[in-house]
């Protein structure tokens, strides 16, 4: 599941700078474009460091994207776009879910916390 979490996290952010230099976007949206996707790049040491409170909010911020995904994909010109940015995110968002709530349940039964 980590390694689904990771290579996803690592795909939407790639598909998020393209959309930056893909996308004819006002300078506005330009700019919050960039700080989310510097949001989703400082998740990305502490998920392959595998923390289950870094997942845990990151399937919070990741519902902005998933957002942001599912608006672009209603515009003509966006659509493919958008449609690959929810489908990513997605991913992000179960995956990470998934990873926190097993890595939790390691951790609470692992010998070495008793």
């Amino acid at each position: 599941m980590h390694k689904i979490l990771v290579t996803s996290l690592i795909g939407l952010i790639m598909i998020r700078i393209s959309g930056i230099f893909v996308l004819s976007l006002p300078i506005t949206l330009v700019f919050l474009s960039i700080l989310m996707t510097a949001l989703l790049i400082c998740f990305a040491f502490p998920v392959w460091r595998k923390s289950p409170r870094a997942c845990l909010w990151l399937s919070f911020v990741i519902t902005i994207p998933f957002t942001t995904g599912v608006l672009n994909s209603f515009d003509n010109d966006k659509m493919f776009f958008g449609l690959i940015e929810s489908t990513f995110a997605g991913i992000v968002f179960i995956s990470a879910m998934m990873f926190a709530r097993y890595q939790i349940r390691l951790d609470l039964d692992s010998p070495e916390q008793k």
